[in-house]
């Protein structure tokens, strides 16, 4: 006969300790300090490889939390640029947030459209925006798609949690967002003198390019290419569309150049935004000692 099947050990609290504990197979593993992110951290890792040790990852016995978990882990590996996590994983894990807290002991097979709109119905209740409803619900849908690729769950699961449409404007409970408009020309000319001298270049130049500021941030001499028939290109070392295959160019005219020019004096893989500058800490604070001597 086939064994009991049962969800995920719960992350427990060892009041004589006051450290997480979670008890598998009889065994308890105590994590840390109770609630702390190293603890919790703990804790997906253990429970995912007792999740990955079981004979019935099939979808009959997983929960939509154990599923998150497992998603989770994916999702740390996955979303990321240059080495670090990107915002894509704090973003899913708040979609998740919803599901599990709404859902999290329902079995995959029985996670039904119906049940996705129950949980969308708590994230407009909360005061969740209409774009950042369908975001987040989107990204649920991404979640079972994702367990039905690696079979973990029946295939017939996600094709009817895609029967559920976003929300239109004007036709949900779900509040609307406030346009973000741009900075008029002329605040932006009374806060440039308010500001550091390398920033103060850093805002002129994106004005006259039309670049993010992450790229303005991101932008070394190593990255420009001069010489073009009076414009010069910069070449993001790493963009929005990377992932894509897709070459990023940005154009500068004279008066950016004009701006650029000091910069360029510098070492060839030094960053335009002097906070992302290793040395840039350490010579500001040795200035500071040196006027109180």
């Amino acid at each position: 006969m086939p064994s009991k099947t049962r969800s995920a050990p719960s992350y427990l609290l060892h009041r004589g300790t006051g450290q997480a504990r979670v008890r598998i197979d009889g065994k308890d593993h105590y994590l840390g300090r109770f609630g702390s992110p190293e603890s919790r951290e703990r804790y997906q890792d253990l429970i995912s490889d007792w999740l990955l040790k079981r004979d019935d990852l099939s979808g009959c016995s997983l929960t939509v939390d154990d599923l998150a978990l497992l998603y989770m882990e994916h999702a740390a590996r996955y979303y990321r640029k240059g080495g670090r996590p990107t915002s894509e994983v704090h973003c899913t894990r708040l979609a998740l947030r919803h599901a599990v807290t709404t859902h999290g002991r329902t079995r995959l097979r029985q996670f039904s459209p119906r049940k996705l709109k129950q949980v969308r119905q708590v994230m407009i209740d909360a005061g969740y925006v209409r774009s950042s409803v369908n975001l987040h619900v989107g990204r649920i849908k991404r979640m079972f798609r994702w367990a039905v690729e690696n079979e973990y769950c029946p295939v017939e699961v996600y094709p009817a949690l895609c029967a559920v449409m976003g929300l239109r404007e004007g036709r949900s409970e779900a509040k609307e967002s406030q346009p973000v408009c741009p900075v008029d020309h002329d605040t932006v000319m009374k806060t440039i003198p308010c500001l550091p001298t390398p920033v103060q270049a850093m805002v002129r130049l994106q004005w006259l390019t039309g670049a993010r500021p992450g790229e303005i941030c991101d932008l070394r001499p190593c990255d420009i290419t001069t010489g073009n028939k009076g414009v010069w290109i910069y070449r993001p070392e790493s963009h929005k569309a990377q992932h894509h295959r897709k070459e990023r160019r940005i154009y500068i005219g004279p008066q950016g150049q004009e701006i650029l020019q000091p910069f360029l004096e510098r070492a060839s893989d030094e960053y335009f935004s002097p906070l992302l500058n290793p040395n840039w800490h350490a010579t500001r604070y040795a200035g500071r000692n040196a006027k109180a001597q």
